[in-house]
């Protein structure tokens, strides 16, 4: 039954049974093989869900509905008769549904269990099998509502698929060591190194055990697993030096370990050392390594050293980074305030800077005596003040209203804040100035830009001042 539902989804679609002919296949109805496909998809979700195992007696004739309608398709009987066969297995789908939400309840620790088995690749191993076929004998019990004996037997089924699952990690972290082991073994001079042989098999044996404790927390069990790698390595390593010794004869390993040590002590410029023995070279190679301490305190030195100055270059590096920024920030801002100028003639407006706020003084917008209605001709300059918000990236601006000195000191204070009341309105609803960032002042008379005495002078007055806040810094 599986294998024929398995060449059918290998096939796509295409039926094949038996000694089935390529004719017999290609000579299938479309309509046919939409209507097997269909249900082989039904099929294979259960199937991917364990029913195999949950539900073993209708997950049988459900696969067994689908060879017959197989079999009925390549006999050459019409789709009626086929989807009347599939429609019998159909009907098993909703039970199949009832005994897995029974599953879901019941079995709830096992199926987990299974999962995270799954998970850790256990599928291929004995245990994890025999498990399998401990939980289809439950799922028979499912079929048959009889949950007592299901209750009484989900504990030791769940501890079946734990150690199912511990046996997939174990034989995954410790795969190397064994492997080694293993490889090392085969060697015939394994056998001088038996002391190393019983370190290394102790110290996997440790790591079966971790791994069995904190199967689910690898930082409580991977030096575990590091150290009987490194232990495995030391017995491959010496048992393949004793395979070079045994395959060797005596002169030419003398040689060998004679080459190798004048080697290692040609940068430390001795003489003659070809004619030393070996323990007259080891007890040399020893002498130097004792000044190997001293060295490593000088060179530390130096390190702290070259850290300091190191230190000293990157904090010199950012200061001269910061001053950099504040060069091309300074120019940039340059720039947008000649842009600025450059949108206002002599006669609209004033553009200046004071202490770290740009003001554009507004002297073409001149309003009338005890007026605060925006005068003639204000439309054109005002929605160059919007394109300066722009060219400036909107900063915070204030509207300062000024007013000349004939009349009440108080009635002109709030005659002015009116007329700068009425550019803000104007800007708000005429150009991209946001209200919140726009804020208004009246300054009355006290800020004077000529003299009252005269009517010029008094108009010249009756301004409006729009200071962006914080333009330079």
């Amino acid at each position: 039954m599986m294998f024929l539902k398995i060449i059918f989804l290998a096939m796509t679609s295409v039926f094949i049974v038996g000694c089935a002919t390529n004719e017999k296949v290609s000579s299938l109805d479309p309509k046919v093989k939409d209507r097997l496909n269909e249900y082989s998809k039904s099929v294979q979700k259960y199937d991917k869900v364990g029913a195999d195992v949950l539900t073993p007696t209708k997950y049988e004739k459900i696969n067994t509905f689908f060879d017959e309608a197989t079999n009925e398709a390549y006999a050459g009987k019409g789709f009626k008769s086929i989807d009347s066969t599939l429609k019998q297995g159909e009907k098993l789908f909703p039970k199949i549904e009832k005994d897995f939400n029974l599953a879901k309840v019941h079995l709830k620790k096992v199926l987990v269990a299974r999962d995270q088995a799954l998970d850790e690749k256990a599928e291929s191993l004995k245990s994890f099998n025999e498990a399998d076929e401990e939980l289809k004998e439950l799922g028979y019990l499912l079929e048959e509502k009889d949950i007592n004996e299901i209750l009484e037997r989900r504990d030791w089924l769940e501890g079946l698929y734990v150690k199912a699952e511990i046996e997939a990690i174990q034989i995954r972290e410790l795969k190397g060591a064994n492997d080694i082991v293993k490889a090392t073994r085969e060697m015939e001079s394994h056998s001088f190194f038996e002391k190393e042989e019983s370190i290394a098999v102790k110290d996997i044996e440790s790591a079966y055990i971790l791994i069995k404790k904190f199967k689910d927390q690898p930082g409580r069990y991977m030096d575990a697993v590091r150290k009987a790698e490194k232990s495995s390595s030391r017995f491959y390593a010496l048992t393949k030096t004793g395979e070079w010794v045994e395959k060797n004869d005596v002169s030419k390993i003398v040689y060998r370990l004679d080459s190798d040590l004048n080697k290692a002590l040609k940068p430390l410029a001795y003489e003659n050392t070809e004619l030393m023995s070996y323990d007259e070279k080891m007890a040399m190679v020893g002498s130097e390594t004792e000044t190997i301490p001293f060295l490593l305190d000088e060179l530390t030195a130096v390190q702290y050293d070259s850290y300091l100055q190191h230190k000293k270059v990157l904090k010199l590096k950012r200061k001269n980074m910061k001053i950099k920024e504040k060069l091309a920030s300074k120019t940039k801002v340059q720039k947008s305030i000649e842009k600025v100028r450059s949108l206002f003639n002599e006669d609209e407006a004033k553009v200046f800077v004071q202490g770290d706020d740009l003001i554009i003084r507004l002297v073409g917008l001149n309003f009338g005596f005890d007026k605060s209605k925006l005068p003639n001709g204000s439309e054109q300059i005002l929605k160059k003040v919007g394109n300066s918000a722009k060219t400036l990236n909107y900063p915070d601006l204030k509207i300062i209203g000024h007013a000349d000195s004939k009349g009440d000191p108080l009635y002109n204070e709030n005659l002015s804040k009116k007329r700068a009341v009425e550019v803000k309105k104007f800007l708000v609803q005429k150009t991209q100035i946001e209200s919140d960032s726009a804020f208004v002042m009246g300054a009355g008379y006290r800020k004077p830009i000529a003299e009252n005495k005269t009517n010029q002078g008094r108009k010249s007055n009756r301004r409006i001042d729009i200071v962006f806040n914080s333009v330079v810094n």
